[in-house]
């Protein structure tokens, strides 16, 4: 139920959760030997995803994480082809567009469409790194022989102009996508009049057309990909080999040590314990949190608590940025539920707090009841909150906080 010394629960076998935050996942991230941030303005990465990649969730945290822009090629190509529609309309500009491309694909050229994107850039903030996200989900986009080719040529005059750093590929093999879709498939069986050999039949046309769609893409995207490999400027991601959370860790390590900082953390809940009791009550194993035990970490426990707390914040505030749940464990440490002294009471200035159940911040493993315990929870920033079981005083909780703040002011 603890950190050191206890033993893992069934739970903790599937892998829903990590025990240590120190545990690191097997993630394949192979990079080329040229792949670093050029000093240019603006500073471009190209971004390549298929289906079943969350390449659209992936980009959008990037972006906010790092403070970076972001560029979708396929909106601006339908944007501009737009112009060629006598009469666009948005509810249908979708098939409209498609119709013009089969009638005219020569409108569709590489060319014209990085002519497109430096003049999108042009109006783009030229201090920000950009995310390109080059390759359009639109089959019939993918299908263009003038715009889906190989690429040399017309990149060596956009780079001119607009030196691409490196791309970003967040592959997902086919064979693996398409295992998916069969599993996905025996999950939730189509429902159809025609009984179970119907329902079969769907299934089976599902399952080809996953794998024709994955085909596709990964068929468009080898060109571009070949580009950025051949120059030693390409990093893949190899979306099966971890969860989201396993994925995203990777990823912030791997812009990280581009030497790019976060802008800005989002929405941690942090939720302090201070002996195995508290941990007991709480049910900390049926919750799918990630737990930090202070007497752990390689660091001398004899120090002042105010100077262990200051250590932890410093492990949260370079690991994930994205909304995670942590569980502080104090036990066996100076922070405890009586460490303040009296001069250290005298400088708490209080603030509201509020009472919480753990529910409201952190998702249960399996589903089912749990015992409804309050909690003390106070904003030790703008997104982040603390939380404390109900009996710790709350003086305590204030100066916590207040240690926290002022750790990072400094």
């Amino acid at each position: 139920m603890g950190c050191g010394g206890s033993t893992d629960s069934p739970k903790a076998e599937h892998g829903n959760r990590r025990t240590s935050i120190f545990a690191k996942p097997v993630v394949n991230l192979e990079i080329g030997e040229n792949v670093k941030l050029k000093d240019s303005n603006p500073r471009l990465i190209f971004v390549f995803g298929g289906p079943g990649s969350k390449k659209g969730k992936m980009v959008y945290n990037i972006a906010q994480v790092f403070g970076f822009n972001t560029l979708n090629v396929e909106n601006i190509i339908l944007e501009e082809l737009a112009k060629k529609i006598e009469e666009p309309d948005p509810s249908r500009l979708t098939a409209q567009v498609q119709q013009l491309i089969k009638a005219q694909p020569e409108l569709l050229r590489l060319d014209v469409v990085l002519k497109w994107v430096a003049k999108a850039l042009t109006e783009m903030d030229k201090d920000k790194t950009i995310l390109v996200d080059w390759m359009p989900n639109l089959k019939y986009m993918q299908m263009v022989s003038t715009f889906v080719k190989d690429c040399n040529h017309e990149f060596r005059f956009f780079e001119d102009k607009y030196p691409v750093s490196f791309a970003f590929y967040m592959l997902i093999s086919q064979e693996k996508f398409v295992k998916k879709a069969v599993a996905e498939c025996a999950k939730h069986p189509t429902a159809t009049p025609k009984g179970k050999e119907g329902a079969a039949q769907t299934d089976e046309a599902d399952v080809t057309r996953t794998s024709k769609r994955a085909t596709l893409f990964t068929n468009a995207v080898k060109p571009f990909i070949d580009l950025f490999t051949k120059t030693g400027r390409l990093a893949t991601l190899d979306m099966s080999t971890g969860n989201a959370d396993d994925l995203w860790e990777k990823v912030v390590e791997f812009f990280s040590e581009l030497n790019i900082s976060f802008t800005r953390k989002i929405d941690n809940v942090i939720l302090f314990t201070f002996t195995e009791d508290d941990c007991v009550k709480l049910e900390i194993d049926r919750y799918n949190i990630d737990r930090i035990c202070i007497k752990d970490l390689p660091i001398d426990l004899g120090q002042p608590a105010e100077k262990l707390i200051k250590v932890f914040v410093k492990l949260l505030d370079t690991t994930d940025p994205i909304k995670k749940v942590y569980n502080i464990d104090c036990s066996g440490t100076g922070i405890q539920k009586d460490t303040l002294t009296e001069e250290y009471k005298k400088k708490i200035v209080f603030q509201d707090f509020g009472s919480y159940e753990l529910t409201k911040f952190v998702p249960l493993i399996h589903p089912g009841k749990v015992k409804p315990t309050h909690l003390k929870a106070i904003a030790s920033t703008e997104n982040e909150l603390c939380l404390f079981p109900d009996d710790t005083p709350i003086i305590l909780c204030h100066w916590i906080v207040s240690v926290m703040r002022s750790a990072r002011d400094n």
